[in-house]
């Protein structure tokens, strides 16, 4: 079973995806935009890009946290005495 908290957060969560999906189909259906380029007036477009975009950086960053990061074992030689 789900403990209380999680099924919170899970609501929570739930919760601003819809606002945001009806904040997206208001600007939208409401809004006239004029886009400098063709494929900016595909619907949804700045959100899809936005998620891509978002995504992208989550995994730079696990790419670059491979790369940098150091085993636990460099650091004592630090910080004992």
């Amino acid at each position: 079973m789900l403990n209380k908290q999680f099924r919170r957060e899970i609501l929570i969560a739930l919760l601003i995806v819809v606002l945001m999906f009806i904040l997206s189909l208001y600007d939208y259906l409401v809004h006239e935009h004029h886009h400098a380029f063709s494929f900016e007036n595909i619907p949804f477009f700045t959100g899809l890009l936005g998620i891509i975009g978002a995504l992208f950086i989550t995994v730079v960053v696990k790419i670059l946290e491979k790369i940098v990061s150091r085993g636990e074992d460099s650091y004592e030689r630090y910080y004992t005495s």
